[in-house]
């Protein structure tokens, strides 16, 4: 008797864990978003008007990195993921397809004390790759470059990589956790350089030219900024129903408004 009552008493504490491990079912209030720390504080954003507009519906967002986003919505423990590069043709054959939402400009910034304000795509990629390692070698002060990376894993490095044709930086190079890290690094430090989204340049960074060119909407438009990015987001083919209106709010007109007011450049 005692032995029936541990097994149903196991069973029931089973069921109860197992039952919180997941944004449950397609009735469930709780939507779940992970992935990019880049594009978490836009989607913030847009969860912030949807729930405000969506009385009882909650966005639950996660900053686990874009490839830990992907993953986990792959296994559906997320419902939706946040990338800040192209999915690969892997993570789409196991069941994730992209939906591009906004348009960023991968943004090389330096301290906002740093004489420099503009390089050229070869100055970028020769200051990364660790062959430029002075500044007074592209007309700034007399001291050594302090490299700025993102970790293995994150979208906007293999962007970044992509974009100034590297397929690693430098040895030397700090490699932060996020994007918080990175504007930490580089707002601390005149003589640094690192990479962020046009997006969160704040007043401790400051986002030089690139090509004599710098990020706008009329340059991403025109082709003139070469370091644009696509932002997308992840979902398979069993979304909630809940889910699917937060995607369809993303790419709605008051969900590309809070893209536009967070200085990117709207998809629809």
């Amino acid at each position: 008797m005692k032995k029936w009552i541990l097994v149903v008493a196991l069973a029931v504490v089973s069921a109860f864990l197992f039952a919180g491990c997941r944004p449950e079912d397609a009735g469930s209030d709780n939507i779940i978003v992970a992935g990019s720390t880049t594009i978490t504080p836009v989607m913030r954003e847009i969860a912030e008007a949807f729930e405000s507009a969506n009385n009882g519906l909650t966005v639950e967002i996660q900053e686990l990195g874009t490839s830990a986003g992907i993953n986990a919505t792959i296994e559906g423990i997320s419902d939706i993921a946040m990338s800040s590069r192209a999915m690969s043709a892997d993570e789409q054959a196991q069941g994730v397809h992209p939906i591009p939402f906004a348009i960023d400009g991968v943004a090389v910034v330096v301290n906002p004390n740093n004489p420099v304000s503009d390089l050229t795509l070869e100055q970028i990629t020769a200051i990364f790759y660790g062959e430029i390692t002075n500044w007074s070698e592209v007309g700034g002060n007399d001291v050594a470059i302090t490299v700025v990376s993102r970790e293995e894993g994150s979208g906007i490095r293999s962007t970044f990589e992509s974009f100034a044709n590297i397929d690693e930086v430098s040895s030397g190079a700090i490699i932060s956790q996020g994007t918080g890290g990175v504007i930490a690094s580089v707002s601390s430090n005149v003589n640094a350089i690192g990479y962020v989204t046009t997006g969160v340049v704040s007043d401790g960074l400051k986002a030089v030219a690139i090509n004599g060119v710098m990020f706008s909407e009329t340059t991403v438009m025109n082709g003139s900024y070469i370091f644009a990015n696509t932002f997308f987001i992840g979902i398979r083919d069993d979304l909630s129903d809940n889910a699917q209106r937060f995607v369809d709010f993303i790419l709605s007109s008051p969900g590309q408004d809070v893209v536009s007011a967070a200085g990117y450049v709207r998809i629809q």
